[in-house]
């Protein structure tokens, strides 16, 4: 499993507690605080690849590779101000909050070379009405979304 802009590590606890099986977890994570408790709670490799998203290149996915095999599952939770109906300035992909995004769908179009049957997860906001350009850009990268909705998993929805 990659995780981009992993923070805590809790994609890789989810996962397994959905009954995944985790032979490698590889992480991205740029604050060294998240970093630490991930790593103090989880078997996470914050070496192999650079901990700065946007520093991932194509040599360092083959590396990756190399090192690990294909990858059959990736998971990101890139920021969500850009894209957000809550943010009345942001930009959408424009938004340079947002580029960590396009770049998960490069790190994801490169690891899908060496596993067309990669499966993926990208936590985010629901952009489509705020952002309908970028929303459709989205789905040709990566095919139609499918939504869960915090407030009916989590305190979300309630306050």
């Amino acid at each position: 499993m990659l995780t981009l802009c992993g923070g805590i590590g809790t994609f890789a606890l989810c996962y397994e507690k959905a009954g995944g099986r985790i032979k490698a977890h590889i992480g991205c994570e740029i604050d060294p605080m998240a970093r630490a408790i991930a790593e103090t709670h989880h078997n996470i490799d914050h070496v192999t690849l650079p901990q700065d998203l946007t520093q991932i290149t194509a040599t360092d996915i083959q590396e990756l590779v190399a090192r690990y095999g294909a990858i059959d599952v990736m998971a990101w939770s890139t920021p969500c101000q850009g894209l957000s109906r809550a943010n009345r300035e942001g930009q959408g992909m424009a938004d340079s909050r947002s580029a960590l995004f396009e770049q998960a769908v490069y790190v994801y179009k490169l690891l899908r070379a060496h596993n067309p049957q990669i499966k993926f997860i990208a936590e985010n906001v629901d952009f489509r009405t705020k952002h309908p350009t970028d929303y459709a850009w989205a789905c040709e990268q990566l095919g139609q979304a499918e939504y869960s909705d915090a407030r009916e998993m989590s305190a979300a929805g309630y306050g």
